[in-house]
């Protein structure tokens, strides 16, 4: 999901998907729903999180895939 040549849902030119919809659903994170150019009944949708600038669910007509995203914090300096 996050290499962007593997998925047919990125808008350029010859994508069968486009946007059609973005709506804010919590702080940072963006709803995305695309629709497929020539079958109006094909729709995807995608939740965008902002602060990281990646996708991180994916809804597709057979498919659902999430990406859990862990925050990684450096230990604690040590005072001696």
């Amino acid at each position: 999901m996050l290499i962007p040549e593997l998925m047919s849902v990125w808008g350029r030119r010859n994508d069968p998907l486009r946007p059609v919809s973005v709506r804010t659903i919590e702080d940072g994170l963006k709803l995305l729903t695309v629709q497929h150019k020539d079958e109006a009944a094909v729709l995807e949708t995608l939740v965008l999180d902002m602060r990281l600038g990646i996708v991180v669910k994916h809804f597709g007509m057979l498919t659902a895939t999430e990406v859990e995203v862990q925050e990684v914090r450096p230990p604690a300096p040590v005072i001696l």
